[in-house]
């Protein structure tokens, strides 16, 4: 939760495009969903996979997820606020990110360790593998909705450079670098740096960001790597439940600065018949500070919400080793991790004076886990189970099971069921005014019924209907004083569906539509910021080969949102248009025309801050092989 919920909470007490969809080829290899890389089209589990078409047409990894089904995402002020993930409409710090499998959150921000996934520009990942559904008997505490994966470039047999650069109407800008080649001893790697700014869109705020990327892999495809991650944002805008552009008192804006790195290393130690004996180790640093205006009291919240700064320390150890047994059609991996957390922040609130907010935190995980996936003749299989011991909270157990079975050559039905544990955050923990260091982990149950149907290569229709149970729910007390507690139970359920069509030889289309309802189990109100509908419609137009043309229409339903000035309110439907243009000017010469917005729709994305004016970006990008 938001330091501005925190003080409402206390002034109440005393007062998907067709290159934006899955890649469902039978090659198309995911290793988010399950610890054994399985096929795309062999998977139990809802599964959407982001290739290179998606990711070159977005400007962040936040608005490439946004055009995707069972995902709305919250943009406050484009790139230079925070972007927040909802999942099937799940909190957004109940999906777990990840870069090449390393968790990207912070349990010590106020957003119990949400990601924002704004700040990541897309130009530095290759793909993105989204899962739906609880995942902790693969990552441990966290995924109570789901996981998103961020992997980067792969190494290639061959030298290969590339080089681009976009500009946009409203000032953005971009530039990135990449090299691909072999390294020595049956290795590989990719280099990748970007350089990214997201222009003067909107007035007062700002985006920028540095990060360069390295990984060193196996060219086999056997297990083996190496990652190192940079990366540096700054950013500026109005804070959260402001009112921004149009309703904040306080016209000064938040600044924030992060620094990042990652370094990471998966290999393979011994083999022996059919098992094989492997470790992964990760050591991780996030530096964020953040300077806040405040925002000014109202009738709706008389004492406002004092300004104030956060300079924050995270590190994290994360150790894994396993062990794999090829049983022929079946795999079975076990095994244990040791991971290890240390927080400092250090700050202050300021009511005309200031009052420390500085905390400390230390924790250390043991976790052990089994899982088991195959194929008994149409039937696919998988299951795992978890146990984490968590220091201060107790050992918890997850499971997780799905079934798919293929009827016939073109329909296949699925079936899942999981359980998910989420601990209390750092910042939940040890916050001096509303900390609370007896709270229990948040939990979940989910159910999901799937049915896949694909008349041909180019054709598929898909259907998910999902419910999931949350409990536990960390939530605000307005008591003297308030405080956080565990009390909110919600139930979240819905369906999704897709379809996908070849309309011609040179024309394919899709659509996509979600309704889902997450609502308080004790009152049925629909939570804040959750539309009940979304769609999205796609079509794909390339007449030769060195020419595509792409356009995307995107609907979002009404949702309420708060802010301090307005107190809650009802943000519109929202309809958004883009088109894209890609032409291959010569072999290694691409240009790119983007258009964004171009119905001109300025609704809300939260209260006060309306969606960005109708942009074109130009990109062009260059190889050398």
């Amino acid at each position: 939760m938001d330091r501005t919920v925190l003080f409402v909470a206390a002034a109440a007490a005393t007062a998907s495009p067709l290159h934006a969809q899955a890649t469902r080829g039978a090659s198309d290899i995911v290793v988010t969903a399950t610890r054994a890389p399985v096929p795309l089209e062999r998977q139990p589990y809802s599964v959407t996979v982001l290739g290179a078409d998606a990711l070159a047409a977005s400007e962040s990894i936040a608005d490439a997820l946004a055009r995707l089904p069972e995902v709305y995402v919250q943009m406050s002020g484009g790139r230079t606020g925070f972007a927040s993930l909802f999942l099937r409409g799940a909190d957004p710090n109940f999906t777990t990110v990840m870069l090449e499998g390393v968790p990207l959150d912070s349990p010590t921000n106020s957003r119990g360790g949400a990601v924002n996934l704004a700040a990541v520009p897309s130009a530095a990942i290759a793909r993105v593998e989204m899962v739906s559904g609880p995942a902790s008997t693969l990552y441990g505490s966290g995924p109570l909705a789901g996981a998103v994966n961020l992997l980067l470039a792969p190494p290639a047999a061959h030298h290969r450079f590339s080089a681009s650069g976009s500009l946009g109407s409203e000032g953005d800008y971009s530039a990135a670098g990449q090299w691909q080649g072999p390294v020595a001893a049956g290795f590989g790697g990719s280099l990748t740096g970007v350089i990214d700014d997201a222009g003067t869109a909107l007035p007062q705020s700002r985006f920028r960001s540095r990060s360069v990327d390295l990984r060193l892999a196996r060219l086999d495809g056997a297990r083996g790597s190496l990652l190192v991650h940079f990366a540096h944002t700054r950013s500026a805008g109005f804070p959260d439940s402001s009112g921004g552009y149009d309703h904040a008192v306080i016209r000064s804006v938040e600044r924030r600065k992060a620094d990042e790195i990652i370094l990471a290393a998966d290999q393979t130690l011994l083999r022996a018949g059919p098992a094989t004996l492997s470790l992964a180790a990760s050591w991780s640093s996030r530096d964020d500070r953040v300077a806040s205006p405040g925002v000014a009291p109202s009738a709706e919240t008389p004492t406002g919400v004092p300004g104030g700064l956060d300079d924050i320390r995270y590190r994290r150890g994360i150790i894994r080793p396993d062990v794999s047994v090829d049983l022929g059609a079946w795999r079975a991996t076990a095994g244990v991790q040791g991971q290890w957390e240390t927080a400092r922040s250090e700050g202050y609130l300021d009511f005309g004076f200031h009052a420390p907010t500085s905390y400390r935190q230390t924790r250390a995980t043991y976790s052990g886990f089994a899982e088991l996936n195959g194929t008994l003749g149409p039937l696919e299989a998988n299951g795992g189970v978890r146990i984490d011991d968590v220091e201060g909270i107790g050992a918890r157990w997850s499971g997780r099971a799905g079934l798919r079975y293929a009827v016939g050559g073109l329909v296949s039905v699925r079936a899942v069921a999981g359980t998910a544990f989420k601990a209390p955050s750092f910042y939940a923990l040890g916050n001096p005014f509303v900390g609370n260091p007896a709270l229990r982990p948040e939990r979940a149950t989910a159910m999901e019924l799937g049915l896949d149907w694909r008349p041909s290569e180019a054709d598929h229709v898909s259907v998910a209907v999902f419910r999931t149970r949350y409990r536990d729910l960390i939530d605000f007390v307005p008591a003297h004083p308030p405080r956080l507690e565990n009390r909110a139970r919600v139930t979240s359920r819905g369906v999704s569906a897709q379809l996908s069509h070849r309309l011609g030889e040179a024309l394919k289309g899709s659509f996509t539509v979600q309704y889902v309802e997450t609502q308080d189990a004790a009152t049925g109100i629909q939570l804040l910021n959750r539309p009940r509908w979304r769609a999205g419609a796609d079509l794909e137009w390339a007449p030769v080969k060195t020419l595509t043309m792409r356009a995307h229409y995107d609907y979002t339903d009404e949702r309420d949102d708060y802010a301090v000035p307005t107190g809650v309110q009802v943000l519109g439907r929202t309809h958004r248009l883009s088109t894209s243009v890609a032409w291959t000017v010569a072999r290694h010469t691409r240009l790119r025309l983007e258009g964004e917005n171009l119905l001109q729709d300025r609704g809300q994305d939260a209260i006060g801050f309306p969606a960005l004016p109708r942009r074109v970006r130009l990109t062009l990008t260059h190889s050398i092989e």
